[in-house]
């Protein structure tokens, strides 16, 4: 990935094209919570393949605690499209002008309305872009499934015992959209009471599976996965069975988290390395 963001800026450097991704839309997803209510900012950018104009389209989900006198609607949504012109201003940052734009305000409660937008300003760094507007730095990434997710979790049981949950998934892309790849899931249990634990006579126990997956990403970033095997890498004496149950996924890209939900409810990936459609890690 790295090679490839090097020679997309030699060719900007060279040539003054746009360092971007144009074929693909980046986008930001931001969630603020205080007191009163709890907004959701959504920002999906797209580029023209010159990369000389930009459209914006931000959503706002806005969920209030309370009604009031101004807010008569506890849950408020709004969509809109700003288009902008890019000019080149440095080495790696660009100014957006805006050109046109086309407000749909939902409500005329005061925390719904969008603040006025004349322009903004973009930075692009190795593995994202950085677009401050109107005060606010959303960090866009390309929607794409391809590179290394990651999700951890760390709980304490009643027992006492501390268990650590990670999976750790590898996805490659083709050109139609399909994803395949596969993910390593840990299990580590620590012992709170002292105690060795009888199968293995060990303070700890550590589980590790292996699950291929396939399926296919959207450009809007809506994504579609199911796990098709799957394999223990050890054979534990502390594995209670050899049997796991294969599940399906369906969620979406959002900037560089990626939200899965199944039946049993929602994992959240977070992003760690990106990897090029035609690059090809070994397991």
């Amino acid at each position: 990935m790295t090679a490839y963001l090097i020679n997309l800026t030699l060719a900007y450097i060279i040539t003054g094209s746009f360092p971007l991704d144009t074929t693909v839309p980046w986008r930001w997803r931001h969630k603020q919570t205080t007191p009163y209510m709890e907004v959701t900012h959504r920002q999906t950018w797209t580029f023209s393949a010159d990369g000389q104009k930009a459209t914006l389209v931000w959503e706002k989900h806005i969920q209030l605690r309370q009604k009031s006198a101004q807010c008569l609607n506890s849950q408020i949504t709004e969509k809109n499209r700003y288009v902008f012109s890019v000019r080149r201003s440095g080495r790696s940052t660009f100014a957006l002008k805006l050109l046109k734009k086309n407000e749909k305000q939902s409500a005329t409660c005061d925390a719904a309305r969008s603040p006025e937008i004349k322009g903004a300003t973009l930075t692009v760094y190795e593995s994202h872009a950085v677009i401050d507007i109107v005060g606010i730095k959303a960090a866009i990434y390309p929607v794409r499934a391809g590179g290394v997710w990651v999700w951890e979790n760390f709980s304490v049981l009643e027992s006492s015992d501390i268990k650590t949950e990670k999976e750790v998934w590898v996805l490659h892309t083709d050109s139609d959209g399909t994803v395949t790849g596969w993910y390593d899931r840990y299990v580590k249990r620590v012992s709170g009471d002292g105690n060795s634990f009888r199968c293995n006579g060990r303070m700890t126990v550590t589980l590790i599976t292996r699950y291929t997956v396939k399926g296919h990403v959207k450009s809007s970033g809506m994504i579609e996965l199911r796990e098709t095997s799957y394999e223990l890498t050890e054979n534990d004496p502390c594995e209670p069975s050899r049997v796991r149950t294969l599940s399906a996924y369906r969620g979406i890209i959002e900037g560089n988290r990626m939200f899965l939900s199944t039946d049993s409810g929602e994992t959240v990936l977070t992003l760690r390395n990106r990897l090029s459609p035609t690059k090809r890690s070994h397991k």
